[in-house]
């Protein structure tokens, strides 16, 4: 394409794809067998630079439509995150206190590009001026921003200083930046040009990802890559995108994952069109656009298809997965239809258990359909900025139950040679005549969800609530005079139940508890039912090198299988550095969970870190059934009120996303100590403030969204840092540093220790409807 002109331009042609789409990143069962595929995630025009936010939202440039766009992986929404009219959006960057960066192309007289600093607060600023080409920008983890310019250079803005200082050069021209967690600078190396005979240059050699080590030394990481691209971190894996020869055929991209330790290189796609700048979400999915094809794709490393087996005599590949198909007219499942012109394809999804989502692709032979072959905008302009755009089949789609979407990309051929292009640089830009790159094949994309509860179907809404005063109820864990705060249940495999939580005491010390260094462990009581007092454990320790640290607000959750069970806790140093403390995670296999020890994976960037955000503590996990997933609540320093995020394995975890608005500016705070439970179609959210005589009750269809602190709160309860459990079906309400008067300061509370009470649940008056929060 364009890519070849004596002055290089990764600017790549655009294929508008016009069909309605409804598409969701699905959860795989741990029996199918894995099959890889790209998952659509949203229209993107002629986009380049992607980035993750704070909330896991994923944002993009459109660079002829000089706007920001941010895509809800949860809620699937798209929506214009920055819509003022700014030339040349090419690269794009988030970084610590939510600021997003942008790299302004503004072309190659006088240096006129800049980088676009974007605050929290709205606040814009150029902080790089006199500039030509930014392309990737990326930051590290506090904040720092490194930008690279097409001609070689590698830029560095430090947040702190505000100091612009150049980091490294390389080989020009230069494509994508990568920093790692220990200071390594990655770099990708477009490719080296020749200038032909007749006057237009190609790649000669192809390109190479270099890195700089903290010490300064610069070495090649790996090479071979031709017109390689954008490149984005995860852990110790680089994933680049780039193209597998150098004729600038369509479909010809790929996507790499390499590994920085060893350099070895996995292809994990390729025929894809024009792969640009990928960005990774902190749960390791890899977000990239298509360049021509006008889409924002996504890679899931977890999420496995299998065959779908469609019929031989129509598709020549078929995916799926959240279940299976099974083709012509069984009775069973939810019966579909997909024609285009003369293809005609019929069949029921089957959902795997508990699933509510299923997705896949399926490949079809361009000759099964009669299409314009010539190229739809052969004058280019900004919505239609270069060749190779053809006419896609017509899909009409149905399904008897549920949202059923489609969607078509094409898959080009590779006939010939584009280069040398004729008319370069006109409206009038063509291949050269031996070239072809009309479509081989299609790729139908499918997405079903299954229908929502209708209002009708609605459980009748009951308020849970604890059944006597605190003073009365039983105390479980402590003397009554020991400080235990926050705390989590999980019951053993033996039936007996296990209470963990902060400060308490060794048995056999006389600590009251509220000494720095009982804080250094997590106290540990068992018992054989929620009835009587438990019986004390050795403390658990967090067992890694570190310097001392408390082990705060810990979450307790058995994997899918009930072989492992998984603690989380803040590992806490203390002050406003998000990099001091973090998530860490200890895991016990033991039957009777009398071991706990750091998780020693390979899949975390550090050992036994889930993730870090500021103060990130008081975790509530459990298995959501009906979502087919993890879900983590938790409070942090970056959100005014609870978080929750997502995993499919209870390692992987996805970005964090407040789930209540705190909008009060009240002094009491929302955001505390929150535990949430799953009933009848209902989400029940607790969270308490600096008051330990009361908590917030709030009810919601949607776990990832309870409303505003005040207009949703459905009712104030006596407690503190509430956890609820199950054992032998009786429901328990559990609290701890609970005060049976309200706090006349933060934090006062009269009741030391944890205390147990049953749950009752009674019908919720009329006047509650009203601020239960619902899905659309």
């Amino acid at each position: 394409m364009g890519a070849d002109s004596q002055t290089f331009n990764p600017v790549f042609p655009l294929l508008k794809i016009i069909l309605f789409l409804g598409l969701f990143a699905l959860t795989c069962t741990a029996q199918e067998a894995a099959l890889r595929e790209i998952i659509p995630c949203a229209e993107a025009h002629y986009s380049f630079g992607t980035a993750v936010d704070a909330e896991g939202c994923v944002l993009f440039t459109e660079f002829s439509h000089r706007k920001i766009q941010r895509w809800n992986p949860v809620t699937r929404r798209l929506d214009v995150w920055r819509g003022t009219d700014t030339p040349g959006m090419f690269g794009l960057a988030t970084g610590t206190g939510n600021d997003v960066f942008v790299g302004l192309d503004l072309g190659d007289t006088g240096n006129p590009g800049k980088i676009l600093r974007i605050a929290n607060d709205g606040q814009e600023e150029f902080i790089v001026e006199n500039i030509t080409r930014p392309r990737q920008l990326t930051c590290d983890s506090t904040g720092n921003l490194f930008a690279v310019l097409e001609g070689g250079r590698v830029l560095k803005w430090e947040k702190a200083t505000r100091v612009i200082t150049e980091v490294m050069t390389a080989l020009s021209p230069t494509s994508g930046i990568a920093v790692g967690a220990d200071g390594s600078v990655y770099l990708s190396e477009y490719g080296a040009f020749e200038v032909s005979p007749t006057g237009y240059s190609r790649p000669s050699a192809p390109g190479q990802i270099k890195v700089r080590r903290p010490g300064g030394q610069i070495a090649v990481l790996n090479k071979g890559f031709w017109r390689l691209r954008g490149i984005a971190l995860h852990g110790h894996n680089l994933y680049a995108c780039s193209e597998a020869n150098r004729e600038d055929h369509g479909n010809s991209g790929q996507l790499m994952r390499i590994d920085t330790i060893n350099g070895n290189e996995e292809i994990l796609f390729n025929r894809l069109d024009y792969p640009q700048f990928p960005a990774a979400s902190p749960d390791g999915k890899i977000y990239f656009t298509l360049g021509r094809d006008n889409r924002l794709v996504s890679y899931h490393p977890t999420a496995a298809y299998h065959d779908a087996a469609a019929p031989a005599a129509i598709a020549t590949r078929s995916s799926v997965r959240g279940g299976s198909i099974a083709w012509g007219s069984p009775e069973t499942g939810h019966a579909f239809t997909l024609k285009a012109q003369s293809v005609s394809l019929t069949g029921n999804l089957l959902p795997s258990a508990g699933a509510a989502q299923m997705d896949g692709w399926i490949e079809i032979p361009a000759n099964r359909f009669t299409l314009n072959p010539h190229d739809l905008y052969p004058i280019h302009d900004a919505e239609h900025p270069g060749p190779g755009l053809f006419e896609l089949p017509k899909v009409e789609a149905t399904c008897g139950s549920g949202q059923f979407h489609v969607e078509v990309i094409p898959l080009r051929r590779h006939t010939g040679s584009r280069w040398p292009m004729q008319h370069v640089g006109t409206a009038h830009e063509s291949p050269n005549a031996n070239f072809s790159e009309q479509p081989d094949a299609f790729r139908f994309y499918f997405s079903w969800t299954a229908s929502p509860i209708s209002k009708p179907d609605r459980h009748p809404l009951m308020i849970p609530r604890p059944s006597k005063p605190w003073k009365d109820a039983t105390l479980l864990v402590g003397d009554g005079k020991t400080l235990h705060s926050d705390f989590h249940f999980i019951i053993d495999q033996k039936d007996r139940v296990h209470c963990i939580g902060t400060f308490g005491r060794e048995p056999g010390s006389t600590s009251n508890g509220m000494a720095v260094e009982d804080g250094y462990a997590l106290f540990h009581s068992v018992g054989d039912s929620l009835e009587a007092p438990m019986q004390s454990l050795p403390k658990i320790g967090y067992q890694i090198d570190s310097p001392q640290a408390i082990m705060w607000a810990p979450g307790i959750t058995w994997n899918r299988g009930r072989t492992t069970a998984f603690l989380y806790y803040f590992h806490y140093f203390g002050g406003k550095d998000p990099a001091a403390g973090g998530a860490r995670v200890l895991t016990s296999s033991d039957p009777d969970l009398a071991h706990w020890a750091p998780y020693s994976g390979t899949e975390l960037t550090e050992k036994n870190l889930a993730f870090r955000e500021l103060d990130d503590r008081d975790f509530c996990a459990f298995w959501d059934e009906r979502l087919q997933t993890h879900l983590m609540y938790y409070c942090s320093g970056e959100g005014s009120g609870p978080r929750v995020r997502t995993s499919p394995d209870l390692i992987h975890w996805s970005p964090g996303r407040t789930v209540l608005r705190d909008t009060s500016a009240s002094p009491h705070g929302y955001s505390e100590s929150p535990c949430v439970i799953f009933r009848d179609g209902y989400y029940y959210l607790w969270t308490s403030g600096i008051d330990y005589s009361h908590t917030h009750l709030y009810i919601s269809e949607d776990p990832f969204n309870f409303g505003e602190s005040v207009a949703n709160t459905i009712e104030t309860q006596p407690g503190h840092a509430v956890e609820v459990i199950t054992h032998r079906g009786q429901e328990y309400i559990a609290g701890s540093m609970l005060s049976s008067v309200p706090s006349a300061t933060p934090a006062e509370h009269d009741l030391e220790g944890i205390y147990v009470q049953p749950l009752k649940w009674e019908a919720a008056p009329v006047e509650m409807e009203s601020r239960v929060t619902r899905k659309p």
